[in-house]
């Protein structure tokens, strides 16, 4: 609307201004809605009579609407309104919310928004505050809207005005929108890059959980277990002689205590005869004995 401030009175139909909405308040700044308003006022050459029934035909936001019907008769007069309306919607808790917005909001890759639209949104709310905050306050707040790769653009590009922003968000949106033009979307941010776990550490994460979730392979190691205790049974001492000299339980055996200590002589077990001489290992014993008897 400001345009038509330029253009010669002849070429100016101010019978299609249209007067401006206030249909949101959870939106719509009231600052912007009152100087809208002003500059119609201004352009149509409205007397101060009607400035206020005007007011009342543009608040269509219900809450607004009821506030203002209420005060109505004791407002008296345009300015008395602005102050009052201003005090509703834009005080101190209003502001706060501004600012908290500014800080925490994000981008919605969703929207029809684009980077520099969605920045110059903000940006003029911000122009709005009392204080307003500086550009630079509001670059180093906004960075935390955008995308991993916008807000790495924006810190090394070191902006220092929000000419500089919009221009560098403009030039990474077109980066984006070619992208996209190919069939190349831009790889999304996920949580999972910032696992501090090497990649080998991660694959056998994954195969372990598989494992566990996997009914085929715990039955398979049910099946393997039951196997190696199978076998272990059939080596059993019990299914072979004393000796066990030809079994390989015995060699076994053998091998065990000469890997323990190589040095070491086997052990033979030793007997005592009748004529007090040492018989090792018990040979001929029993064929003693039984002769001893029959004698």
């Amino acid at each position: 609307m400001r345009y038509l401030w330029f253009l010669p009175s002849g070429n100016t139909d101010l019978n299609d201004l249209s007067l401006p909405k206030f249909s949101n308040s959870s939106k719509q700044v009231v600052t912007h809605f009152l100087r809208e308003l002003e500059e119609y006022f201004a352009l149509r050459k409205t007397p101060s009579e009607l400035k206020l029934p005007l007011c009342f035909r543009a608040i269509e936001d219900p809450f607004a609407k009821q506030w203002f019907a209420t005060v109505y008769d004791f407002v008296g007069t345009y300015e008395n309104f602005k102050t009052a309306f201003s005090n509703l919607l834009w005080g101190q808790t209003r502001q706060a919310q501004i600012r908290c917005s500014i800080y925490q909001d994000r981008w919605d890759k969703r929207s029809d928004e684009t980077y520099a639209e969605h920045y110059i949104r903000y940006a003029s709310m911000s122009s709005m505050l009392n204080p307003p905050m500086s550009e630079e306050d509001l670059i180093g707040a906004m960075i935390g809207h955008f995308p991993p790769e916008v807000q790495n653009g924006m810190v090394c590009g070191n902006l220092k005005t929000t000419q500089d922003s919009l221009a560098f968000l403009g030039k990474m949106q077109g980066l984006e929108n070619l992208r996209s033009q190919h069939g190349r979307p831009r790889r999304e941010y996920d949580d999972s890059d910032a696992n501090p776990k090497p990649w080998r550490g991660r694959i056998e994460e994954a195969a372990n959980r598989e494992g566990r979730g996997n009914p085929q392979t715990r039955n398979a190691r049910y099946v393997r277990s039951q196997r190696d205790d199978t076998d272990s049974g059939r080596q059993s001492p019990r299914r072979f002689g004393r000796s066990g000299e030809s079994s390989g339980w015995g060699r076994s055996r053998r091998q065990e205590q000469q890997s323990l200590n190589p040095r070491a002589q086997n052990f033979e077990p030793q007997t005592i005869n009748r004529e007090g001489t040492i018989n090792p290992s018990g040979r001929g014993q029993d064929s003693r004995h039984g002769e001893a008897l029959n004698a």
